[in-house]
């Protein structure tokens, strides 16, 4: 096609001391579990081939259910306030098509957790959000 580009040949060093190039630690094997925990995970992978996520949330695991709430309270809240900025500070939005999909994913996982013994606890969020209002309310008195 055409020609081999020039190719400069690098300047010689005056400077003649090495290199060494370590490489870096493998990581910690994981840790070992006990036999009951891996005899549970044996059994669960056994029993649960497929996770069914239905078309429609109609009872949803009470973790989904609190969170569903605290929107609806949300917008009941932006909706009941008089100052439009304000009201749209507060309105959180619709749940879009896949905030709808990952409620019913979400519950089915949480459901088949439960079934196989397991449990599914609303986290530290929920007391941490309730701290913050109550450090709030008192901090306007």
């Amino acid at each position: 096609m055409g020609k081999a580009p020039k190719q400069t040949p690098l300047p010689k060093s005056s400077n003649t001391r090495s290199i060494t190039i370590r490489p870096t630690p493998l990581p910690a094997p994981p840790i070992e579990l006990p036999p009951e925990v891996k005899q549970q995970a044996e059994k669960a992978r056994a029993s649960e081939s497929a996770l069914a996520v239905p078309e429609r949330l109609l009872r949803p695991h009470a973790v989904i259910a609190s969170c569903l709430a605290e929107h609806e309270q949300k917008k009941r809240q932006a909706r009941s306030e008089h100052d439009p900025w304000r009201r749209n500070l507060y309105d959180p939005g619709y749940f879009s098509e896949t905030d709808h999909r990952k409620h019913r994913i979400l519950d089915a996982l949480f459901k088949a957790i439960e079934r196989q013994g397991g449990e599914v606890k609303q986290g530290e969020r929920q007391l941490a959000e309730q701290r913050r209002r109550t450090s709030a309310s008192q901090a306007r008195r």
